[in-house]
């Protein structure tokens, strides 16, 4: 089941003063294999750690009273140290496709755009392509990352746009999105 990226309509399970504890689709908590150092032998094992889905609640931005055993829509995403959490907030950008996004930092290794929620979208740097500065607007798409299983952004959409003819007449009406400049125009996203 793909849970990053997308809304799901989770139980609350447990409230503290931290956190709203969500159960996880597939069950009470998601199981993650750990490689721990067994304490007598100091040989490596395998262990199941559990982690329950989280929402922080010094980020819960809702009106509404929160309830153990209440459903809640939750976005869900992935945060540094790779818990999952969920937010109630709308994210500026959704899962394959396109927002303008603001880049709001920048270490050697990537680019962090703000997309509208309490962990920025890591853009992985490249030798070749766009050099954003800090406070512009890019176009970026939202993507999840299978080797990683991170939601990432990525400034090369090409490898992300369908290219496929059109039927269009003149003066159709068509929803599109300027994406880059050339020199004979633009490019757009229909």
């Amino acid at each position: 089941m793909d849970l990053l990226g997308h809304w799901h309509e989770l139980e609350i399970f447990e409230i503290d003063r931290d956190f709203v504890y969500l159960i996880h689709p597939e069950g009470i908590t998601e199981e993650i294999e750990k490689t721990v150092k067994h304490k007598l032998t100091m040989e490596p094992e395998i262990v199941m750690e559990t982690r329950p889905i989280l929402i922080p609640m010094a980020h819960n931005q809702t009106d509404k009273l929160l309830k153990e055993g209440a459903k809640v829509s939750v976005f869900l995403y992935n945060k540094k140290d790779g818990i999952i959490a969920g937010t109630m907030k709308e994210p500026l950008v959704a899962l394959n496709k396109f927002a303008y996004l603001r880049i709001v930092g920048m270490n050697t290794f990537a680019f962090f755009a703000d997309m509208g929620l309490d962990a920025d979208l890591f853009i992985h740097k490249r030798e070749e392509g766009i050099q954003p500065e800090i406070n512009k607007k890019y176009i970026v798409t939202l993507r999840l990352d299978r080797l990683t299983g991170k939601l990432n952004g990525d400034f090369d959409l090409d490898k992300f746009l369908e290219r496929r003819g059109y039927d269009f007449q003149n003066e159709d009406e068509v929803k599109c999105q300027i994406v880059g400049k050339t020199e004979g125009g633009f490019k757009i996203n229909v």
